[in-house]
């Protein structure tokens, strides 16, 4: 199972545990914690009433130490838990839903004190004053999945509304201010295509120094799919740069404070025809279904050339990745110290992720493990469903470990690999 790596700490057995995304990490900066979300079913998706209790692992006595509770959260995100920085030690922060409204609460793991903030969060900058977000009720019914259950979207019947988009929280005085709307983004480029759906926001992200962002804009297509646009802005919604616009981009991540790496598309001609053609949109809608079940993940890559990109932020794609072994989607981060690229796979036939680490420098790749995807009695669907558990592997603040959640064990678990040796000797 792990080819080259040994388990330094996994959560308790026949309990579920999971930490969710890729983008932060649920370790302490001193190592001593671990950040954790516990539920006690995991074969359906969250519903309104459900809570998720939060909390971190003592890692030297490996206590689990209960934080509170929350009805915000999701299979592939969690209540978005994570440390507070700048020291990434003593708070934590994350989402929760009150009187059909979502807002965020700052805790003091030592003392146990609680400040609220009147919004949600998404992505903090690193040293700990802003958070950019979005209307995780609209989120919630355009990419079901990623938003939460229970709250009230006010613009749910406009298709990119200029009152909504992405905010700006100030965590020191909870003010927040709508920085890039969706209605804006509608307009940039525009294409006949954008008419033809509803637009939403999605994926944001701070670069390591928290002076720059990237998200995703995105927007329903006739034939069932979604057209995916990726920018960059200043923390303050300012330079704003649209950085690929071939239709299709998945996982990213900061290489470093000016360089991105992504899933996407570089631009073929079939891409071209489909995001710009409302009668061919309409007619792939009928093939789309027979494409996605008949043709294998290599295949369909082979056909729209998507690959792992190299961007330069406000100049565009540099380079791509193209080792045969990196042909397939997944959740990409850089080490601290920017020489590996550490991501995952979905699912093959035979229902095993890959956890693969690449270097940077020189190209080599080292094949982790490979992991159950589908617990026993589980519906083959359930491994695309919202309720999947992907690894989203997250590195250390150090570099030194890799932590992962999984359900190779049959239940859901997160556990901690120290890979310090390993990277080092190669």
């Amino acid at each position: 199972m792990f080819e080259q790596i040994d388990i330094a700490f996994k959560t308790p057995p026949k309990r579920h545990f999971f930490f969710g995304y890729y983008d932060v990490s649920p370790l302490s900066m001193d190592g001593t914690k671990l950040l954790a979300q516990e539920v006690n079913f995991i074969d359906r998706m969250p519903c309104e009433d459900d809570r998720l209790i939060i909390g971190y692992f003592d890692l030297k006595s490996k206590k689990w130490i209960p934080l509170s509770e929350t009805s915000a959260w999701n299979w592939q995100m969690g209540c978005r838990l994570q440390w507070l920085g700048p020291d990434f030690n003593r708070f934590v922060i994350y989402n929760d839903r009150e009187d059909g409204k979502f807002v965020s609460y700052i805790v003091d793991v030592q003392t146990g004190e609680k400040i609220k903030l009147p919004f949600p969060i998404y992505s903090i900058s690193s040293d700990g004053r802003y958070s950019v977000t979005l209307n995780f009720a609209r989120l919630h019914h355009t990419r079901p999945g990623y938003g939460y259950w229970g709250g009230e979207d006010p613009y749910f019947h406009e298709e990119h509304p200029d009152n909504d988009g992405i905010f700006l929280v100030n965590l020191k005085t909870g003010e927040c201010k709508l920085i890039i709307s969706i209605d804006r983004l509608y307009r940039i480029k525009h294409m006949p295509i954008m008419d033809e759906g509803i637009h939403w926001v999605n994926h944001l992200m701070f670069n390591r120094k928290g002076t720059r962002f990237i998200f995703l804009h995105r927007w329903s297509l006739p034939d069932g799919g979604m057209y995916s646009r990726l920018y960059t802005a200043n923390y303050d919604g300012s330079e704003l740069s649209l950085l690929l616009d071939t239709g299709m981009v998945s996982h990213f991540c900061w290489r470093d404070n000016e360089t991105i790496i992504c899933w996407g598309r570089q631009g073929t001609v079939m891409s071209s025809v489909r995001n710009k053609s409302l009668f061919i949109n309409r007619f792939i809608k009928f093939l789309r279904p027979l494409y996605h079940k008949l043709l294998p993940r290599t295949v369909k890559h082979g056909i729209t050339k998507d690959a792992y990109l190299i961007i330069k932020d406000f100049s565009g794609i540099v380079s791509s990745l193209n080792h045969p072994a990196l042909k397939e989607n997944g959740h990409c981060s850089v080490s601290p110290d920017g020489r590996w690229m550490l991501t995952d796979t979905y699912p093959d036939k035979e229902h095993f992720r890959r956890l693969l680490l690449y270097n940077l420098l020189d190209g080599r790749l080292l094949e982790l493990g490979r992991f159950k995807s589908l617990p026993p009695g589980f519906p083959e669907d359930w491994d695309i469903s919202g309720a999947r558990c992907d690894l989203h592997p997250k590195w250390s603040f150090d570099g030194k470990c890799i932590c992962i959640d999984s359900v190779h064990e049959d239940y859901r678990g997160m556990y901690l690999f120290d890979v310090k040796m390993l990277i080092q000797g190669v």
